[in-house]
């Protein structure tokens, strides 16, 4: 990061993606951590958003990325965030029932899949780990269910 706040180059070791016409582009998870890091600097500093500047750069290429998200995918990317740290901090508080009924196949299905990956592959897994859940919320306090499943005795 430059003195000023304005540009923030990002190392990374690992591999650039190919999109679709075979040309490098940045890594997803690499995109959204870069995009993190530029908001928290715009909204922690009051940098205008056409002033800053984040780069990605892997050590594998001689290529600087440039990359500019929407900001619906800002948006997207702080709401979902704060979603993880609102369940940490019901989790936190001994709510962790609350939480119980948000756990089954219908609403971990966010994008509505039903194809044979999903179905023969994805479902199963999501059942095996819910059903229990459900169960034992029933039996449980919240610490008690949340202690058990997570062996933090």
């Amino acid at each position: 990061m430059t003195e000023n706040h304005l540009c923030v180059l990002e190392l990374k070791s690992g591999k650039a993606d190919f999109n679709k016409s075979r040309d490098l582009s940045p890594k997803a998870d690499h995109l959204l951590q870069m995009t993190l890091y530029g908001e928290i600097l715009r909204r922690n500093f009051n940098i205008d958003w056409n002033k800053l500047r984040t780069y990605l750069f892997y050590s594998t290429y001689p290529l600087l990325f440039n990359e500019r998200p929407s900001s619906t995918a800002i948006r997207d990317i702080l709401q979902l965030r704060n979603g993880i740290i609102y369940l940490l901090y019901l989790i936190r508080k001994g709510d962790f029932l609350r939480l119980i009924p948000l756990f089954n196949p219908q609403k971990l299905n966010q994008f509505n899949l039903n194809n044979r990956f999903y179905l023969q592959y994805l479902l199963p897994q999501i059942v095996a780990i819910t059903e229990p859940l459900q169960k034992y919320a029933k039996r449980f306090s919240s610490v008690e269910l949340f202690c058990t499943l997570y062996k933090f005795y």
